[in-house]
């Protein structure tokens, strides 16, 4: 049997653009969701920021390369 939900209620969204990045690049991870802790925010070069899943990203230590 298929599970429908309806609205009950509008929502806007909390950013008005969607941080885009692209694989590889470097972004700068600052505090951990508490409610959701498998999110934490981050912030591209051009300093927009928001709330991204931890699996997206991996530990790139500041003297090593970025291989893809």
């Amino acid at each position: 049997m298929e599970v429908q939900y309806r609205v009950i209620r509008g929502h806007n969204r909390s950013y008005d653009e969607a941080l885009r990045f692209r694989a590889g690049e470097q972004v700068k991870v600052g505090q951990r969701d508490a409610h959701w802790p498998s999110w934490l925010w981050c912030t591209v070069a051009s300093g927009a920021g928001a709330w991204v899943p931890e699996q997206l990203l991996t530990f790139v230590d500041k003297m090593s390369k970025v291989v893809e």
